[in-house]
């Protein structure tokens, strides 16, 4: 099974925050961290899924 990798665009619209929080946790360690693929930066979407799962929701 392939792993699928998403571009920066595909990633914001995913978590439904901007690339300015995504470059911010990553560098504080709270994100996961991209592949980069040439000049381009890819995130792993099961590494995106996981992350995701693991949010705390606060109401």
């Amino acid at each position: 099974m392939s792993e699928v990798l998403l571009d920066r665009k595909n990633l914001c619209k995913k978590i439904g925050f901007s690339h300015t929080f995504v470059y911010k946790e990553m560098r504080e360690g709270r994100f996961p961290r991209h592949r980069k693929i040439g000049s381009r930066s890819r995130w792993l979407e099961s590494e995106i899924n996981d992350w995701i799962k693991n949010q705390k929701l606060s109401y």
